[in-house]
């Protein structure tokens, strides 16, 4: 194949130099070429081919000796395959790949992937490839081929580039009005309204702090803390303390508190309340600090106290310790405070001394006279304002220790019995004693019903029956 290239040049050589002379060596006239001739018919007259029997209309001639690669064989760029065998002889590729099988490799190929060249015989030498906006990519494969585009952006991936599309991200919104052109936001988002989509805003709030570190990326503020350490900072963040109780009803907003006690019912939970008794004695423990004032805890801190209290569940503004334990006498139940013989812990009148701790109703509810609460369990005769627990107080009940019969007319209420008890036997009849009298009330119902017994006799049996056992 050299030598016959070699021999072409050779000719072609000869004859040019003939047809300059005018003649051969015996001075015998030539015919004329003609000037517009193309011999090897690559639309390059022959009269300024570097290589008019081969066709080569690039005319590559890579070590610029005049006569053209086509007709020169050698090894241009270097890649080891001679020039007349490379498909990219202008551009090394030992592996001369060649995607689309254009015959021109994939190296020098402005559309790998699409064939866009034409062949001239066996040579491996191509016309331009098509490239109207002379941007390196030819037509066939250019997502804008009027527009150069070279690094061809299609953010939408629609086939279309971003320099010749009117919405590039495909949201439906123009480029001119978008405020994200490179990225799809049909909703146009601007949490800090700077023009900026939240979609490509590298900080949505505008706190100084940049999205990906912000725990609040969408609510502005310089605090970070997450009390709660989910990730989600307490500025947005619906439970701080993951308490499963929200923020706004929750009684103890950044320490976890899921029961939601309030001992003292001051709207301020146990967990956070420096006061959970609400006796005015701080229990020690730990407070929500708001520091700036925005009605929303941001800290916690530990309560300040003097002498904590020594009774924290139990209000004892007096804070009495009768046995100088550190426990206050409402919460102590190894104390005797009445002195009495009987723990508190186990007494039904703990402040009135009551050895035998009779309860006639059995009530065992008991008012602390210290700080009148109610204690259940509580509740001995002694210290018992209704000992027969028929709602009438002990003060006023004609029968303190007996629950009242039912009377019936005339008889307007139960009265002492000479025997003891409570009945509705009239006074003065026969068989009674005297009776011991309660109190002024107690005389006074005792007058009316011997009043109405004289004015309306009433019959003996029905009598006896409403009086019950003696």
């Amino acid at each position: 194949m050299r030598k016959l290239v070699a021999l072409s040049c050779c000719v072609f050589a000869s004859l040019a130099l003939l047809m300059a002379c005018g003649g051969d060596s015996n001075d015998n006239p030539l015919v004329p070429v003609p000037i517009n001739a193309d011999v090897d018919g690559d639309t390059v007259l022959d009269a300024v081919d570097n290589c008019a029997v081969i066709a080569n209309p690039a005319q590559l001639d890579c070590n610029q000796d005049g006569i053209g690669d086509a007709c020169s064989p050698a090894d241009c760029d270097g890649d080891g395959v001679q020039d007349q065998d490379d498909n990219c002889p202008g551009s090394p590729n030992l592996n001369q790949a060649n995607a689309d099988g254009d015959g021109l490799g994939d190296a020098c190929d402005n559309c790998p992937l699409i064939a866009n060249t034409t062949a001239f015989g066996d040579d491996r030498d191509r016309v331009p490839q098509a490239d109207a906006d002379v941007d390196g990519v030819g037509n066939a494969c250019d997502n804008c081929p009027l527009t150069a585009n070279p690094d061809q952006t299609d953010t939408d991936g629609n086939g279309t580039g971003n320099v010749c599309e009117n919405d590039n991200d495909g949201d439906g919104v123009p480029n001119g009005n978008d405020n994200c052109p490179g990225q799809f936001n049909p909703n146009q988002l601007d949490t800090d309204s700077d023009g900026v989509g939240d979609a490509c805003d590298p900080d949505d709030d505008n706190d100084g702090i940049p999205d990906p570190g912000d725990n609040c990326p969408t609510v502005a503020g310089a605090d970070q803390t997450d009390t709660d350490g989910d990730g989600i900072g307490n500025l947005c963040d619906l439970d701080d303390d993951n308490d499963g109780v929200t923020d706004g009803p929750d009684n103890c907003d950044i320490i976890a508190n899921p029961g939601q006690n309030d001992l003292d019912d001051d709207g301020i939970g146990n967990t956070c309340d420096c006061d959970r008794d609400g006796d005015g004695v701080q229990n020690g423990g730990s407070r929500e600090i708001d520091i700036n004032g925005d009605n929303r805890p941001d800290l916690v801190g530990a309560c300040i106290v003097g002498s904590p209290d020594n009774c924290p569940n139990f209000p004892n503004p007096g804070q009495n310790d009768a046995d100088g334990d550190g426990i206050g006498d409402t919460c102590d139940l190894d104390s005797d405070r009445d002195n009495d013989g009987v723990d508190d812990g186990f007494d039904n009148c703990p402040d009135e001394a009551n050895p035998d701790q009779n309860d006639q109703d059995g009530d065992a509810d008991y008012t602390n006279t210290n700080n009148n609460t109610t204690s259940p369990f509580i509740g001995g005769d002694v210290c018992d304002d209704d000992d027969d627990d028929d709602g009438t107080g002990d003060a006023d009940d004609l029968c303190p220790l007996d629950p009242a019969p039912a009377c019936g007319v005339p008889v307007p209420a139960p009265i002492p019995l000479e025997g003891g008890g409570c009945g509705c036997r009239l006074v003065g009849d026969p068989g009674d004693g005297p009776l011991p009298v309660r109190g002024i009330l107690g005389a006074a119902l005792i007058a009316l019903a011997a009043l109405r017994a004289r004015k309306r006799p009433l019959r003996r049996d029905r009598v006896d029956r409403a009086s019950g056992p003696r």
